[in-house]
């Protein structure tokens, strides 16, 4: 009997303490997930501070490209501006030292252009033109996308030209024959350079000094002295002519 009742305290002494160590086991186990949960809680808090910070960050860095890219921008706009509203003030002329023929341009504040080119060839006579032949031709186009080469010259694109005459027909009138023609020394052009007065004569290409000197004379100076406009593929120079709308004449600047 005695033993039985020893079994029996045994039996209830076990019981008590597996349900103590289920107990212990189940507050640790609570214990440990809070825990976790309590960090992954910190990570992420601290994870969108990070995130918000760097956007943050981000955004002001934007911000001040921005402002930096506005601020360019708008100085490379005033340059060229001031380039085509100075340009303005002139007639540009093309031509060569045999003369008899020319093209002519003048361009406005916006960089929009006009010109005529004339070519007259009295000995070419035929029936019903026994005074000779005129090749011409009126056109229009636009300089854009200028751009600065260094401190002395700009680089601009020709956005087309538009000839008030189809190239290429003819008209007969007063015993002359009109040809109408591309014009000469910028039917065939993609871009021009533009010289500044003050650009240095050694710094310009050869072609540019063998086109314009046979014409005009050598240099006076160590600069150029007048504006210019260059085509480098066909090494054709336009000379600068300062408008004097006094008398509508252009005076060589």
């Amino acid at each position: 009997m005695k033993k039985r009742i020893v079994l029996l305290l045994l039996a209830a002494v076990t019981a008590f303490t597996l349900a103590s160590c289920g107990a212990d086991s189940s507050k640790k186990g609570t214990d440990t997930n809070n825990v976790i949960s309590n960090r992954e809680t910190t990570n992420n808090s601290n994870q969108e501070k990070n995130l918000d910070k760097n956007s943050s960050n981000e955004t002001d860095k934007k911000e001040e490209a921005d402002t930096n890219n506005t601020s360019d921008n708008k100085n490379d706009n005033e340059d060229h501006i001031d380039l085509f509203a100075n340009l303005s003030n002139y007639a540009f002329e093309y031509t060569s030292h045999s003369g008899g023929w020319s093209t002519s341009l003048s361009i406005t504040a916006n960089g929009d252009f006009a010109g005529y080119y004339l070519d007259s060839e009295y000995g070419e006579t035929g029936d019903g033109y026994p005074e000779g032949t005129m090749y011409e031709s009126n056109f229009t186009g636009s300089f854009v996308n200028p751009t600065k080469i260094d401190d002395y010259s700009y680089k601009v694109e020709i956005n087309g030209i538009t000839y008030n005459e189809e190239p290429g027909s003819e008209n007969y009138a007063d015993g002359m024959r009109t040809v109408y023609s591309d014009a000469s020394g910028v039917s065939n052009a993609k871009e021009f350079v533009v010289y500044l007065p003050d650009t240095p004569v050694s710094v310009l290409p050869q072609g540019f000094k063998d086109w314009v000197t046979p014409v005009y004379g050598d240099f006076t100076g160590d600069t150029l002295g007048y504006y210019a406009l260059y085509n480098p593929d066909g090494e054709y120079a336009f000379i600068s002519f300062l408008l004097n709308p006094e008398n509508n004449v252009s005076n060589n600047d």
